[in-house]
């Protein structure tokens, strides 16, 4: 046995647990054990182009690791879109239930489908306007991902359009798109995460645990743009709520006011980069980095 997991030929005809030919009489042996399973040789099999199904729901995977993951995409969607309040939600760790909702400009309703469409993004059109992005995302393939592994609900009303839009994208289905009465923004509700590809659930944390990963999204992104408001609800529990107030005040919010109470602030400015921030104090240390959030651009990163 290879350290990949496949049988070698010779390995495949002198060991007794294993025997017989490829299926399609091709020469390449295959490998069956005692259980059942049949391994063939990666060498001998032909190549492929994989259906549309297949690769968006390996595309999906690449995207999408956790519920967390999904928060993460929608909540950059909101910011991107202008959002001065976004509100989260979620059902058993995020795999019964996601929901997203802001108060950002919307999405024009003859826009809807094409958003559920990969690659496809408002917000950039060149290779050039790389080198000047302003947004969290500009792949265009968030909502298409989540739309691949789960069954998305979608309502939203652009700024200058009198009525809104509804629209349902069921693991890789698009249903039909109608008119509908919103206030203003987009709302997305994720139902049955990864209901479709039992192998990537199966993979899942206990809901606490996949819980505390939303919850730590949520947060750092609370802490990255404090002139937003952020509420989230965790099995109809409020568990983090700010108000736009500026950063010490999320700090607060998310640490707890005997952190951000105690917490000194520092500076430095070059032509080109502003480095500022909040510090503990010594008697606030920590054993671990758990605690240290750093953000670039309005981006959260971790040293791994």
């Amino acid at each position: 046995m290879t350290n990949n997991g496949l049988y070698h030929p010779l390995t495949a005809r002198t060991n007794k647990a294993f025997q017989g030919s490829h299926p399609r009489g091709s020469g390449a042996p295959r490998a069956r054990a005692a259980d059942g399973t049949i391994k063939y040789n990666a060498a001998h099999m032909p190549i492929r182009i994989l259906s549309p199904d297949v690769a968006e729901k390996i595309a999906a995977g690449e995207v999408i690791e956790r519920p967390a993951s999904v928060v993460r995409e929608l909540v950059e969607n909101s910011l991107d879109a202008g959002a001065t309040r976004v509100s989260v939600r979620v059902a058993s760790g995020g795999s019964a239930e996601i929901m997203v909702s802001d108060d950002g400009c919307g999405i024009p309703g003859e826009e809807v489908p094409l958003a559920f469409s990969r690659h496809a993004t408002s917000k950039l059109l060149s290779l050039e306007d790389l080198d000047s992005l302003r947004t969290l995302g500009f792949r265009g393939e968030a909502l298409a991902s989540v739309g691949a592994v789960a069954d998305v609900s979608l309502t939203t009303r652009h700024s200058g359009e009198e009525h809104g839009t509804r629209l349902r994208f069921s693991f890789g289905r698009l249903g039909e798109k109608g008119p509908c009465a919103h206030a203003g923004g987009t709302l997305l509700s994720v139902r049955d995460l990864f209901a479709n590809v039992p192998a990537r659930r199966k993979f899942l944390r206990k809901p606490a645990t996949e819980t505390q990963y939303v919850v730590s999204a949520v947060s750092r992104y609370a802490i990255a743009h404090p002139e937003v408001s952020f509420s989230l609800e965790t099995d109809g529990r409020e568990v983090l709520r700010t108000v736009g107030g500026g950063l010490l005040d999320a700090i607060r919010r998310v640490h707890g006011p005997e952190v951000g109470d105690a917490l000194v602030t520092f500076e430095h400015r070059t032509p080109d980069v502003r480095a500022y921030g909040y510090a503990g104090p010594p008697e606030l240390h920590r054993s671990s980095a758990k605690h240290l959030d750093l953000f670039v651009n309005g981006r959260a990163i971790q040293d791994r």
